[in-house]
C-alpha cells in the first residue's frame, strides 16, 4: 500500500478552512488541507506549502468557469465559480455578494456550501502528495495564478507611510495614461496627513495598478474622482467614476486586489449612493499624534514572538518579549505596558494563573490582556479578566485590530 491509499476522501470544511486563509501563509499552511500530504510534502517550508496550495485553489476555482459566454450567475456551475470567486478571491462579504447577484444572503450561503462541496470533489481527483506547482495536468498557471505566486516570493517589511504622498505619487505614475485616455483624473489631498501601516513599494504598486486598471476601462471623457477619509482605525482611498460603472472581473483590477489583499487590507467595489460606482481601499491607519506604546508579549515558543514582532513593525506598539511566564509580574512593573499579549500554553506557569495573578493586583489590573492561544475558550478568557481572546494562528490584522481596541 502506497501513502496515496492512505488518504481519506476529500473534506469540504478543510477545503473551507483554506479558502479562508488563502491569501495568509501562515495560516494557510497550517490547515489540514495543507498538511494532510495530499496536495504538499508536510515537511515543505510555511511558505513553499502555503504557494503550492494557494496555486492549487486558484487554479481549481478557475476551472469552476463557465466555459460557454454566459454570465456566470446564469447556471449552477457558473454561480459556484461566482462565489467561490467574489468571496475569497476578492474578499466580498456574504452581504456584498448577495447585493451583488440580487438575491438574499441566506442564499449566497447555500450557494457557498455547495460551490465548496464541488470545489472539493473536484480536488479529490488530485492525488499528488509531491505538489509544487498549478492543479493543471501541464505545468501552466493560469494569469491570476502565476500573478498570486510572484506575490507570495515577496518580502513584506510594514512600514509607517504618509498616504496623501503615496497617493500623490500613483496618481503623478498614471497622469499620462489618463490624459492619452481623455480620462480626467481629479486627485483630492487629504487635509491633514494620514500616517498608514503598509508595505510601500507594494502598496504604491497596487495604487498605481488599480488607477490604470479603471482608467482603461473608463470612457472618453470619464471624470474619476481619487480622494481619501480617515476613520479611527482605517484610511479609506475612494475612486468613483461617473460613467457606467467599473468591471469587478476585469485582470488589472483583479491584480491590484490581489496586492491590496497581500497587505491585508480590505477592498470592495460597489455602486455609490447615486448612479456612480466606486472602489474603496482600506488602509490601516494610526491615531494622530500618538507615541510608541510598550507592549508585553508572554510567549514561550520564539517563533510566533518573532511573527509578533514583524507584525508590529511600523506600528505605534513597542514589543518586549518574555518567554519566562514567571517573570511577568516583575516585568510589568518594569515596563507599564500598554497591553499584555498572553499565550496560555506555556511551561512552568500557564497563562490563565498569570491572568488570575495579574487581575488579582490592583496596581496592574487595569492594564488590558489579550489572549493568543491555540486554545479558544473566550467566555473563560473574559471571565478571567482578558479584554480579547484571539485563537493562533493569527493574521497581523487580527493582532493590530485588537491592539486598536484595547489601546
Amino acid at each position: 500500500m502506497n501513502k496515496l491509499d492512505k488518504i481519506e476522501p476529500m473534506n469540504a470544511q478543510h477545503v473551507r478552512e483554506a479558502l479562508e486563509s488563502l491569501y495568509a501563509n501562515v495560516e494557510l499552511a497550517n490547515t489540514p488541507l495543507a498538511q494532510s500530504g495530499r496536495f504538499v510534502e508536510p515537511d515543505a517550508g510555511v511558505v513553499q506549502r502555503a504557494q503550492a496550495l494557494r496555486s492549487l485553489l486558484l487554479d481549481a476555482i478557475e476551472a469552476l468557469r463557465p466555459v460557454r459566454s454566459l454570465l456566470p450567475h446564469q447556471a449552477a456551475s457558473g454561480r459556484s465559480y461566482e462565489v467561490l470567486s467574489l468571496r475569497y478571491v476578492s474578499s466580498l462579504t456574504v452581504d456584498e455578494i448577495a447585493d451583488r447577484l440580487a438575491v438574499g444572503s441566506r442564499q449566497i450561503y447555500r450557494d457557498l456550501r455547495r460551490a465548496e462541496e464541488e470545489l472539493a470533489a473536484l480536488l479529490d481527483t488530485k492525488q499528488t502528495p509531491a505538489y509544487a506547482g498549478p492543479y493543471d495536468d501541464k505545468q501552466h498557471h493560469s494569469p491570476a495564478t502565476a500573478f498570486q505566486a510572484e506575490l507570495g516570493t515577496l518580502t513584506l517589511h510594514q512600514d509607517v507611510v504618509e498616504l496623501g504622498e503615496l497617493l500623490q505619487s500613483a496618481v503623478t505614475m498614471v497622469q499620462a495614461l489618463a490624459d492619452q485616455k481623455r480620462v480626467s483624473l481629479h486627485y483630492q489631498r487629504p487635509p491633514q496627513p494620514v500616517a498608514i501601516t503598509a508595505t510601500p513599494s507594494i502598496a504604491k504598486e497596487m495604487l498605481i495598478q488599480l488607477l490604470s486598471a479603471l482608467i482603461q476601462q473608463s470612457a472618453y471623457g470619464q471624470l474619476l474622482v481619487v480622494r481619501t477619509r480617515q476613520q479611527r482605525q482605517h484610511a479609506e482611498v475612494r475612486i468613483s467614476g461617473d460613467g457606467e460603472g467599473f468591471a469587478w472581473e476585469n485582470p488589472l483590477l483583479q491584480n491590484a486586489l490581489l496586492m491590496a489583499q497581500l497587505l491585508e487590507m480590505t477592498s470592495v467595489a460597489h455602486p455609490s449612493e447615486t448612479q456612480n460606482h466606486e472602489v474603496i481601499i482600506r488602509f490601516n491607519a494610526l491615531p494622530a499624534s500618538v507615541d510608541s506604546q510598550p507592549i508585553l508579549i508572554v510567549e514561550d515558543n520564539p517563533g510566533v514572538s518573532e511573527l509578533y514582532q514583524r507584525y508590529l513593525q511600523g506600528t505605534p506598539w513597542r514589543p518586549t518579549l518574555l518567554a519566562d511566564p514567571a517573570d511577568t509580574f516583575a516585568k510589568v512593573q518594569e515596563l507599564r505596558p500598554s497591553a499584555i499579549i498572553l499565550d496560555v500554553l506555556m511551561p512552568g506557569m500557564d497563562g490563565w494563573s498569570v491572568l488570575q495573578a495579574l487581575r488579582a493586583t490592583p496596581e496592574v489590573a487595569h492594564i488590558p490582556v489579550i489572549i493568543c492561544s491555540v486554545i479558544n475558550d473566550p467566555e473563560l478568557a473574559t471571565a478571567l479578566g482578558a479584554a480579547i481572546s484571539l485563537k493562533k494562528p493569527l493574521s497581523r490584522l487580527e493582532l493590530v485590530e485588537a491592539l486598536q481596541q484595547v489601546t
